[in-house]
């Protein structure tokens, strides 16, 4: 049985069987498609059809499961809560270091919403993925439900109509990518803002709006921030970086280490600019200047840097390796540092 920590309901089922139907996603859709203009534009003559694979898939006996990883570590679980008398779908959202999944937004009869801005939407969509639902065009649907956005990019729609058109049969998909983006979810949509580098929101109905009492901790909003908003970036390294590199056997210019042939990131020139790709703070939570790490396939040196400048970062991140590799005496350096996070 399906586990997700924190959530333990109902019996959870993978439903990625699901998602080659095209009739799944008119009624996944369902509660931004209102009015009958809409449902006749989304289904046409398969209501009937539609019907039946709503009652498969709001059965108590199975609760349809549906996982979009994140490059950050993080998944967002679509869950199909099927209570009888309470039904609805949970979009939530777990990292393996968090004790219990934390509440996206809530599509039912008591919503609670929006979970994602647009950009944030298209970001968690195309994020490659090596497991789960793994189709950009699939995970920006499944996540569609979680918008709510006042301020949408002239070019929403011709990227949800070709989302429609590469997954359903609905013969006009940008009459129903407009109705859908007229009626984005089952919230006002909100106005979202960067605060202090965290995207939040003014919903009244929202976990990400710090002013409503239920809003996630300060440190949940920024994590979800930064794994949604997952955009890759380089750390330029200083001048004399390459001796420093040498000296802990990490080689800049192929994009090797210890000469295991192990990539520490793109080849090029031997030159410290760039070397690193930043990923997020919240992979790992800092535990000290530099800490050992057991993991030998996602093994990262982190620091306990809140905010720093580059340079003043680039000093602590070799000091934290330097330190990590000296304490890990006698293990494979195949089980340490590979990358520098950069604690934004």
């Amino acid at each position: 049985m399906l586990k997700i920590p924190g959530y333990e309901d109902g019996p959870l089922v993978h439903g990625s069987a699901y998602l080659d139907d095209p009739l799944f996603w008119p009624v996944h859709l369902g509660s931004s498609l209102r009015g009958e203009d809409a449902q006749r534009a989304a289904f046409g003559a398969d209501w009937d059809a539609a019907m039946e694979l709503y009652r498969v898939l709001s059965s108590e006996r199975e609760w349809p499961v549906f996982s979009v990883p994140l490059s950050s570590g993080h998944t967002i679980h679509v869950v199909y809560r099927n209570i009888e008398g309470d039904r609805g779908v949970d979009y939530l959202i777990h990292h393996p270091a968090w004790s219990a999944a934390e509440t996206l937004a809530v599509d039912d009869g008591h919503f609670m919403g929006p979970g994602m801005a647009w950009p944030e939407l298209l970001s968690a969509a195309r994020q490659p993925a090596t497991e789960g639902v793994d189709n950009p065009d699939a995970r920006l649907l499944l996540l569609f439900p979680t918008l709510g956005d006042a301020r949408l990019p002239d070019d929403a729609a011709v990227t949800l109509t070709t989302a429609l058109a590469a997954l359903t049969l609905i013969e006009e998909p940008a009459d129903v990518a407009s109705m859908l983006l007229e009626n984005q979810g089952q919230w006002a949509p909100a106005r979202w803002r960067l605060a202090n580098g965290v995207r939040v929101n003014d919903g009244g109905h929202s976990y990400r709006n710090p002013s409503n009492a239920f809003a996630l901790p300060g440190g949940r909003l920024r994590e979800i921030s930064n794994a949604l908003d997952s955009r890759p970036t380089t750390v330029r390294q200083t001048s004399g970086c390459s001796s420093q590199l040498g000296k802990l056997g990490l080689l800049a210019g192929g994009g090797r280490a210890d000469g295991d042939g192990e990539a520490l990131g793109p080849g090029g020139p031997a030159s410290c600019s760039p070397v690193f790709p930043v990923v997020p703070r919240t992979i790992w939570h800092a535990s000290g200047t530099g800490g050992r790490l057991d993991s030998p396939d996602t093994a990262l040196v982190t620091t306990a840097l809140d905010t720093v400048s580059y340079g003043a970062y680039e000093h602590a991140c070799w000091r934290a390796a330097k330190a990590t590799l000296a304490e890990s005496a006698g293990n494979s350096r195949r089980t340490m540092a590979r990358f520098c996070v950069v604690m934004t």
